[in-house]
């Protein structure tokens, strides 16, 4: 659900920017937009409100009471998803539950900038999230063991929980969020002689806690322990009775096996080597298939480097214009040693989601290169144009958020443009440059004369 709001809400604000809807319409003819503002909430239940204002503070909302006509309340300006330029760190943002001043309930909002087909900044678009879909859904949800299951905000702010209503109950986790941040998942609470489960989105930043009694726990194992213990005794019994009456056999039955194998098959018995050969060689085939199905990294998610090498030719072969970038994460050896390498981990997988959330609307795409390497190549675009997504794709990861107390997070990247060489010669190029970038301090960019 949190994955359909946030693309709504991008292809939205790229409709209202991209078609020059928001300046042409929003101050002469308010129809057209509130059409499409209608057509969104029309197709989405996981949607209370659809709001669009300017820096001023004019807006336009539906539903609405009354006649349609932009709004000019004092509070517009006071919104927690308000913004009057274009400074937001990430492209989405979410609030932290706060009381709507329409509808005086609990609400919480995702925003994002409006920008014009021009590169200017006219306002903002927000959805407001429909709770109680969200209590619906964790309501529905069927843990293995009676328990609590809660939404909460970064600050420990209830957002929904199992209990189907509009006002979700209050639970104190204040006093062990920061221990639910740190435990990677799962955290016990002597005081409360509970476990805590937890899953952090890395959208909103959201944490999804499923708490659960320790008696409810210890019965759950008596219970499918019992259940082992005594398939495994029936299992015993069942293999002695069998094991007993195949060892008669199973000398002769070995005889005729190698027999099979040395001599060919007599009549009414298969050839055993062939179909064993035959067998492996099917098996052998069904991997190969796999592997060359399988065009992603497994850890980031990103494309490997065999669908790296494949795209790099098969650009040259078509003679499309293309730049290519080298990305290297600063100090890695440093974070892996510092924090241990499942942490190193969780930053590959941070800096690919925040490449591919900038790149998503843009001829771009980012490949694992080897380790702490990436490559991106920019199908279709001037260089200058793909210099600008690379510093974008260099900030974002800057300035990410991480949880395991990583101050923060840069790469060193070298940048240049495809200009009919062989495929190794430009990536030596752009090795040079990334070296360069390396060398003159890291965090940087190093691009050819025309970015």
């Amino acid at each position: 659900m949190i994955d359909v709001v946030e693309e709504k809400i991008i292809s939205a604000s790229s409709k209202f920017g991209g078609d020059d809807i928001f300046n042409n319409a929003f101050y002469h003819d308010s129809h057209s937009v509130l059409a499409h503002m209608m057509f969104i909430m029309s197709k989405s239940p996981e949607i209370n409100a659809v709001i669009l204002a300017d820096t001023r503070g004019h807006y336009l909302r539906v539903p609405e009471k009354g006649s349609i006509v932009k709004k000019t309340p004092q509070q517009i300006q006071q919104r927690p998803w308000f913004i009057d330029e274009a400074n937001s760190q990430h492209r989405v943002q979410f609030t932290e539950p706060y009381k709507d001043l329409i509808t005086q309930v609990s609400t919480v909002t995702l925003s994002t900038p409006v920008i014009n087909s021009h590169g200017f900044f006219n306002g903002v678009l927000a959805f407001d999230i429909n709770l109680a879909q969200l209590n619906k859904n964790i309501e529905r949800l069927l843990p293995p063991v009676e328990g609590n299951v809660v939404l909460l905000s970064d600050t420990g702010k209830v957002i929904a929980d199992d209990i189907v209503d509009e006002t979700p109950e209050r639970h104190d986790f204040q006093t062990i969020l920061s221990e639910l941040k740190k435990s990677g998942g799962l955290y016990y609470d002597e005081h409360q002689d509970r476990w805590f489960f937890s899953y952090r989105f890395d959208g909103p930043k959201w944490l999804l806690v499923y708490s659960v009694e320790n008696r409810a726990l210890n019965e759950l194992v008596w219970s499918e322990s019992q259940k082992v213990i005594y398939g495994f005794v029936i299992s015993l019994l069942i293999l002695l009775f069998f094991g007993f009456y195949l060892k008669s056999h199973w000398d002769k039955t070995l005889i005729n096996i190698i027999g099979h194998i040395k001599t060919g098959a007599p009549d009414g018995w298969g050839n055993l080597e062939s179909l064993l050969s035959q067998e492996i060689n099917n098996t052998r085939e069904r991997e190969a298939a796999l592997t060359a199905e399988s065009a992603h990294d497994a850890l980031t998610g990103a494309l490997n480097r065999r669908s790296f090498d494949k795209d790099l030719q098969q650009h040259i072969a078509e003679n499309r214009m293309f730049s290519l970038a080298l990305l290297d994460i600063d100090n890695f050896k440093t974070i892996n040693d510092s924090f241990g390498h499942l942490v190193g981990d969780v930053v590959l997988r941070g800096m690919v989601a925040e490449c591919k959330a900038i790149l998503a609307q843009e001829k771009g795409t980012i490949y694992r290169y080897g380790g702490e390497e990436f490559a991106i190549i920019f199908s279709e675009i001037p260089e200058q144009q793909a210099w600008q997504l690379l510093e974008q794709c260099r900030l974002g990861v800057r300035s990410r958020e991480w949880r395991e107390d990583i101050s923060a997070v840069t790469f060193s990247a070298g940048l240049g443009r495809w200009n009919g060489e062989e495929a190794q010669a430009l990536i030596a190029q752009v090795d040079v440059r990334l070296y360069r970038a390396k060398h003159a301090g890291k965090d940087q960019t190093v691009a050819g004369d025309a970015a």
